[in-house]
């Protein structure tokens, strides 16, 4: 029976079940949700598919310039803002379409994932399952996936695994470079810029897989391997400075490269990734499963390492390339986000999927050692793969598919509620009026023992002319700057009028 079971795990139809399930979940979870966040009207508005140039649009210019106050220049993510164009094309500005979008993607992240831990650690275990589940249960997918217009995040995810699992497959076959992998890292870089931390991922990759040879000739395959992506990022900043006219990046960027603030993101970065909530930090449960697996971890460890080189060779097998390769492509995501100053829970959506490979490569190990002849090793990894597997279904409490984030709810509650009595009101006003609202809530006060975000969910007043383009493209609808004196009428236009 055993046999049987561990069988069925190790089979890619259990995996493809399970992540169709998680989609379905996903998108039963988002049903009732509001177009959310500040960012979200302005980009759909820069993706109106009206005509065939408006396609052309979207790759050769930057979106969202003069719609969002601290973009000036905008920003280049023509996938995210043609993804949401085709949305509105085919829904309108009806959520449900755009977030069965949000569960199509995440359906691909998972599964190319999954793809990648298994091309990566081997069929023979269900090490590729565990980091299936650590990534579909992450608490942190809440921030990306609530919120449309954070698509840039699944989309890099998906097209970074992609490179990565063909980086797999050139090494397997024994070729020096794959041009098809750094057309990947091209569209993982152009999706978001967090795609350049591939290239130190595949270079090391690559340096621990060819084990047998020197340590000069890794390097020289290593350098090689690397080359196409080298290639594909300098075509990105290329094509990005063309559109832009500069690299772009945040106002807080500092041009250390942000080695000085990298414990700063390493502290943020296992904040959202292992303790992502704070009654999750506050349990007794959370620190007495993680002091357990890093006991039994460390325990592990020395008794493989007494038994000897050939025992540690036999344990790690294909875990220490992918531990060394996600450990490393969190250490170049971590940088990125100390060299910009600003890491939110909305940026861990990639770093999840490094965090997925870490703790399967962890499992494998442990699976392997739990084969040992050593009665004691086989102890200490069988109970170390037990409370990791633990931990991950702990920790999984919080995840979105799980646990209700009733901040959301109330936020898309309040936000379709103001949004809906607006539309009424501009339909029924005649060209000329001036019609006078409210400002749309600007912060969602928590609730006592609520599940917390990180970003913000509701909309923003510079928002509302982007929606107004949206929702009547037939009329003309201004929205009046508070800050720019009292509105005037505009006698062929409705005019919005924010004021307390």
């Amino acid at each position: 029976m055993s046999s049987a079971l561990a069988s069925i795990a190790r089979s890619r139809l259990l995996a493809y079940a399970i992540i169709a399930l998680a989609s379905l979940r996903l998108y039963a979870v988002t049903d009732g949700y509001a177009l959310l966040g500040m960012d979200t009207y302005p980009v759909i508005a820069s993706g109106l598919l009206r005509g065939p140039e408006d396609l052309v649009t979207i790759f050769t210019s930057p979106a969202v310039p003069g719609r969002v106050p601290y973009a000036f220049r905008g920003f280049y993510r023509p996938f995210v803002t043609l993804s949401l164009g085709i949305d509105y094309a085919l829904f309108g500005l009806e959520p449900r379409g755009y977030f069965a979008t949000q569960a199509v993607l995440f359906g691909a992240s998972a599964l190319a994932l999954y793809e990648l831990a298994r091309r990566l650690l081997g069929a023979a275990t269900f090490a590729p399952l565990l980091a299936l589940a650590t990534f579909l249960l992450a608490p942190s997918h809440v921030e990306t996936l609530a919120v449309v217009a954070r698509r840039s995040e699944p989309l890099c995810a998906i097209f970074g695994a992609l490179a990565l699992w063909v980086e797999t497959r050139r090494i397997v076959r024994g070729k020096r470079l794959s041009w098809l992998a750094g057309a990947w890292t091209l569209l993982a870089v152009i999706a978001k810029t967090t795609g350049i931390a591939l290239l130190p991922a595949v270079f090391v990759l690559t340096l621990v897989s060819l084990s047998r040879a020197t340590l000069l000739a890794r390097l020289r395959a290593a350098i090689v391997a690397t080359v196409p992506h080298v290639v594909a990022v300098a075509v990105a900043f290329a094509v990005q400075i063309a559109i832009l006219g500069e690299v772009g990046g945040h106002i807080t960027s500092r041009a250390s490269g942000g080695i000085d603030r990298l414990p700063w993101a390493l502290e943020r970065l296992a904040h959202f990734l292992i303790l992502p909530q704070p009654a999750l930090r506050a349990s007794a449960i959370t620190w007495l499963l993680l002091f357990a697996i890093a006991l039994g971890v460390v325990a592990t460890a020395v008794l493989i390492l007494r038994r000897g080189r050939d025992e540690v060779a036999r344990v790690a097998g294909p875990s220490f390339p992918t531990l060394a390769m996600a450990a490393v492509w969190l250490l170049g995501l971590a940088s990125l986000y100390g060299a910009v100053g600003l890491l939110q829970g909305w940026y861990v959506f990639v770093p999840a999927m490094a965090y997925a490979l870490l703790v399967g490569a962890v499992a494998a190990a442990l699976v392997r050692a739990m084969r040992s002849a050593t009665p004691t090793l086989r102890t200490a990894g069988a109970a170390t793969l037990v409370a990791l597997c633990a931990w991950t279904l702990w920790q999984g409490r919080y995840s979105m598919l799980v646990s209700r984030y009733t901040a959301v709810e109330r936020a898309s509650a309040l936000t379709a509620q103001y949004v809906a009595d607006l539309a009424q009101r501009v339909a029924a006003a005649p060209d000329g009026a001036v019609v006078v609202v409210p400002p749309p809530l600007q912060k969602l006060p928590p609730r006592e023992g609520e599940l917390v975000l990180d970003g913000p969910l509701l909309l923003a007043e510079y928002a509302f002319s982007s929606w107004a383009e949206c929702a009547f493209p037939e009329r003309r609808v201004v929205v009046h700057d508070r800050r720019k004196g009292e509105p005037v009428a505009t006698p062929d236009a409705v005019t919005i009028v924010f004021r307390p």
